[in-house]
C-alpha cells in the first residue's frame, strides 16, 4: 500500500544567501540529498512516466525511485573506470524516467554528466561540444547508436544504457564532493559562431535550486491540505526540468510526465482528474493555449481554479490571458531565471496591488545594479537596472562564468516600478526570446549578410514572445521580387545559403520555414536616426500584424 506523504509547506523568514566553503563530504553530494529525502519519508507516488501514444501513465513510488538512483549509481560507479570529477557526455532522449535517474547515478558516482538530448540533431555539435568539456567517455540512449557507430570521431569508450532494475543492492554509493565542485554541465546557445556554449552548474547551485528556491515557489501559493502533484516542464535531459525533478523528490511532490511542453489541454485535463495534478509548470505560449481552450469550457475553468499554483515562464504571458486568469481566479504567478542563474524572481500568487511585479525570490544572491546597456534613445528618461548575481555563494553561477567585477552579468533589464517590485524591460545585446529559447540574433544577421550579400540590403531577426524568430529582409533595388514566384525563389536562395550555418544551431533558433522569412523594399525598416542601426524593437511593433499572420496557424 502506498501512504501519500503531503509536506507541510509554510511561511519561513528570509535568510541572507549561504556562502559557499570548501569542506568535501559525501553529504555535500546533491544525489545524497535527494535520496535521503526519498528514503525517509512516507512512501508515497514519486514519479508517473507517461506512455508513448496514450493517456496511460505507469507509477513509481519514492521507495522504487530511491532504489533507482542506488542502482543507476552502482552500476555507473562499476562500469567506468575514468578518475572522479571526470566528465562523462551522456546523450537522452529526455522523455524516459531513465534518464532522470541515470543522470543521478552518475552524478552519484562522483561524475561529472554533460547533457545532450534530441534537440542536438548535429553530431558535429555534439562532438565539438565533447572535446570542449574534454570529456572523457560518452553514454548515450540506443536511439542513437546508429549515429554514435558512423559519425564517431572520438576516442571516447561509448556505453549504452542498462536497466535500472536489480534483485538485489546495496547501500547507496556517493562520491565526496564540496558544493563548489561541478555537478553537472549543460548547454546554452550564446556564440556568434552557433556553438552551444558549455553551462557548468556546481552542487551547491543545484541544491539552492531545489531546496531553497524551490520551497519559496512552494510557499507562494494557496495551500491545501493532501498531496502535491506537478508536471514536468519538458525534456529530463534539460536543466530546469531535471532540477525540478530533483525538487519534487526532495520535497515530496509527485511529478507527473507530461509527452510534451505543449501537452493538449485534453491531456492536461486528465493529469488533473485522475492523478490530482495541482501545480502546474508551463511556458507562458502554452499556458496561453489552455486558457484559451478554457474561455468557452466551465470545466476546464473549473480544474485550472483547483490549482494551488499556476507557474509561468520563458516569456511574458499576454495581457488578455493574464488579466482573464486573475479576473477567473486562477492562482497564476510568473518567475524569471536562465539557465546560468536558476530562478531569481518571481510575482505573487494573488490579486492585489503589486502581485503581478516581479520581486527578488528570498536567499538569493542575485541584486540589481543600474544597467550599462541602455538601448536608443525613447526610454523616456526611466532608469534601467540589470539584474546580476554575486559569486562566492551557494546560488552562484560557476566560477567559469562570473566576470572580473565578481558578479554574473544577465544582461536583463528591469525596471524598479515601487520599491523592490519591478518590471522585466528586456534584454540587452542582439538576442530574441522566442519560445524554444534566446536566439542569438546578431549571429544570423550577420550569417545572412555575408552569404546574401548579392540579394538583401539589411537584415533583422524579430520574435520576441513568438513561437519561433522570423526574419526581415531588406531587398537590393535590382532585385525583382514583386510576384510570389520571384519571392518563393529568392527565399529557397536565402534558405539554402543559411543551411550549413543553420545545422550549427538549436532546431528552435533556426530560420528555415519559407512562412518565416518576410521581404520589404530597401530602407523599410526602423533605423535609429543618429547611426542608422535597425530597431528590433521597432521592427517587432511596427510588423505585429504580419507576425500575427505568420503564426496565426504555427504549429510548434
Amino acid at each position: 500500500m502506498i501512504h501519500i506523504h503531503s509536506p507541510v509547506i509554510e511561511d519561513t523568514p528570509s535568510m541572507a544567501p549561504e556562502k559557499l566553503d570548501s569542506q568535501r563530504d559525501t553529504s555535500r553530494n546533491i544525489v545524497s540529498i535527494v535520496s535521503e529525502a526519498l528514503r525517509r519519508a512516507p512512501e508515497f507516488p514519486a514519479f508517473r512516466p507517461k506512455h508513448d501514444t496514450e493517456l496511460q501513465w505507469d507509477l513509481v513510488s519514492s521507495k522504487q525511485a530511491a532504489k533507482h538512483i542506488a542502482v543507476a549509481a552502482d552500476h555507473w560507479s562499476k562500469s567506468l573506470s575514468n578518475e572522479p570529477g571526470s566528465v562523462i557526455g551522456i546523450w537522452l532522449t529526455g522523455k524516459k524516467y531513465s534518464d532522470g535517474i541515470n543522470t543521478l547515478g552518475l552524478i552519484s558516482a562522483g561524475y561529472v554528466p554533460q547533457l545532450f538530448s534530441v534537440v542536438f540533431s548535429s553530431h558535429e555539435v555534439v562532438w565539438d561540444l565533447l572535446v570542449k568539456s574534454e570529456a572523457s567517455a560518452l553514454v548515450f540512449d540506443d536511439t542513437f547508436a546508429e549515429v554514435v557507430s558512423k559519425y564517431q570521431i572520438l576516442a571516447l569508450p561509448a556505453l549504452t544504457f542498462t536497466a535500472l532494475e536489480a534483485t538485489t543492492v546495496g547501500e547507496l554509493y556517493v562520491a565526496p564532493v564540496s558544493y563548489g565542485d561541478t555537478a553537472m554541465i549543460v548547454h546554452s546557445s550564446g556564440t556568434t559562431s552557433g556553438m552551444p556554449k558549455l553551462i557548468p552548474c556546481t552542487h551547491g547551485w543545484v541544491k539552492s535550486f531545489f531546496v531553497n528556491t524551490f520551497g519559496h515557489l512552494l510557499r507562494n501559493s494557496r495551500g491545501g491540505s493532501g498531496p502535491n502533484a506537478i508536471n514536468t516542464l519538458g525534456s529530463l535531459a534539460h536543466v530546469g526540468s531535471f532540477c525540478l525533478l530533483c525538487a519534487a523528490f526532495y520535497h515530496g511532490l509527485c511529478t507527473v510526465q507530461t509527452s510534451s511542453m505543449g501537452m493538449s489541454t485534453d491531456e492536461l485535463v486528465v493529469m488533473i482528474k485522475q492523478f490530482g495534478v495541482n501545480r502546474l509548470v508551463l511556458y507562458a505560449p502554452f499556458l496561453a493555449r489552455h486558457i484559451r481552450s478554457a474561455r468557452d469550457n466551465p470545466e476546464i475553468i473549473g480544474l485550472l481554479q483547483t490549482c494551488r499554483q499556476i507557474i509561468h515562464t520563458g516569456v511574458t504571458l499576454g495581457a488578455d490571458e493574464e488579466n482573464w486568469a486573475y479576473d477567473n481566479g486562477l492562482q497564476i504567478m510568473s518567475i524569471y531565471g536562465a539557465s546560468e542563474t536558476a530562478e531569481l524572481m518571481m510575482t505573487r500568487c494573488g490579486n492585489a496591488k503589486g502581485d503581478r511585479y516581479l520581486r527578488m525570490i528570498p536567499d538569493t544572491s542575485a541584486e540589481m545594479i543600474p544597467s550599462t546597456d541602455i538601448h536608443d534613445a525613447g526610454n523616456g528618461g526611466r532608469r534601467f537596472l540589470e539584474i546580476v548575481v554575486r559569486s562566492g555563494y551557494m546560488d552562484s553561477p560557476h566560477p567559469s562564468l562570473i566576470s572580473p567585477d565578481g558578479f554574473y552579468h544577465t544582461g536583463d533589464l528591469f525596471e524598479e516600478v515601487e520599491p523592490e517590485l519591478y518590471l522585466f524591460r528586456g534584454r540587452g545585446g542582439d538576442w530574441v526570446k522566442s519560445l524554444g529559447g534566446f536566439c542569438d540574433a546578431k549571429s544570423i544577421e550577420d550569417n545572412v549578410r555575408s552569404c546574401c550579400a548579392d540579394i538583401i540590403h539589411e537584415a533583422v531577426v524579430v520574435g520576441s514572445n513568438r513561437p519561433a524568430p522570423c526574419l526581415f529582409l531588406e531587398i537590393r533595388e535590382d532585385i525583382p521580387f514583386d510576384t510570389a514566384i520571384e519571392k518563393e525563389r529568392i527565399v529557397q536562395t536565402v534558405i539554402q545559403r543559411m543551411a550549413p550555418f543553420n545545422q550549427r544551431l538549436f532546431p528552435y533558433e533556426r530560420i528555415d520555414e519559407s512562412i518565416r522569412i518576410h521581404m520589404l523594399a530597401m530602407n523599410s525598416l526602423p533605423r535609429t536616426k543618429e547611426k542608422g542601426n535597425i530597431r528590433r524593437n521597432e521592427t517587432e511593433a511596427t510588423y505585429s500584424s504580419v507576425l500575427d499572420t505568420i503564426f496565426a496557424d504555427h504549429q510548434v
